[in-house]
């Protein structure tokens, strides 16, 4: 059912970039492991849908009963964008940049990336306030025809969340750019594979295959190496706090 449901909005004009994703991990001693996630394990594919599932169908409910909530939408990309698999990183890295961010407003809007024409979020309310709104606002609505906040009351919710979830994404994101640093400090010297990723005139770039990091690295002098080149680098020096890594190309 729920790859059913993922053909469906694929059929309805999602557009998918399957980029690869890790997971860092730290334990007490500080050992650091990273790990390739899979996101076609059927566990991971029956949570995933079945949570698009509700949000859409939330959002569908609060736009046809014309209940103010926050809405999430996504124009579409700059270009076309063909489906592809997980194993087409070159391809990604040179479309990703024609996606556009997913967006939060009081306006029903289409979400591109899902293939939705009405997408809010409420199945987090744990870790997401947002969430937690629009699960007050449906059960109110639900319980009594009215809902509990009004759509300048939400509005203004919307302006303190918005600012705090981008504080949090980058506290995140730097907090797992850290770890990978530390990581790759760990192996310094050691050969890893990476692939091409992009060429200029100076330097190519890369991505280090075993956790997905980009980077540049100096030309192989002689050696043309097109994107999608699988070399092999060292790590030179790591400033992890600087979020700065050297590599040098292994001829």
């Amino acid at each position: 059912v729920a790859r059913k449901l993922g053909e469906d909005r694929k059929k309805n004009g999602a557009v998918v970039l399957p980029y690869p994703r890790i997971n860092v991990r730290v334990d007490k001693e500080k050992n650091i492991s990273i790990e390739r996630e899979n996101p076609h394990v059927p566990s991971q594919v029956l949570v995933s849908e079945m949570m698009i599932l509700a949000n859409s169908i939330a959002g569908s409910f609060f736009s046809q009963n014309n209940v103010p909530a926050i809405f999430r939408s996504q124009d579409p990309p700059e270009q076309p964008i063909g489906e592809l698999t997980s194993d087409q990183i070159v391809e990604m890295y040179q479309l990703r940049k024609y996606m556009k961010k997913g967006v939060m407003g009081l306006k029903v809007a289409r979400h591109t990336g899902l293939g939705l024409d009405s997408y809010v979020q409420i199945t987090s309310p744990i870790r997401r306030y947002n969430d937690l709104l629009m699960q007050r606002q449906l059960k109110a609505y639900l319980r009594s025809s009215e809902p509990l906040y009004t759509e300048e009351e939400l509005g203004n919710f919307l302006a303190y969340t918005t600012n705090a979830v981008s504080q949090a994404d980058y506290l995140e994101r730097d907090r797992r750019n850290y770890w990978i640093l530390r990581y790759l400090e760990e192996h310094q010297w050691e050969d890893m594979e990476a692939i091409v990723l992009a060429n200029h005139p100076d330097k190519h770039i890369v991505q280090i295959c075993n956790c997905l990091w980009e980077n540049e690295c100096p030309h192989v002098p002689g050696h043309p190496l097109p994107p999608g080149t699988h070399i092999h680098v060292s790590i030179e020096s790591v400033w992890p706090r600087d979020c700065i890594v050297r590599l040098n190309p292994i001829v």
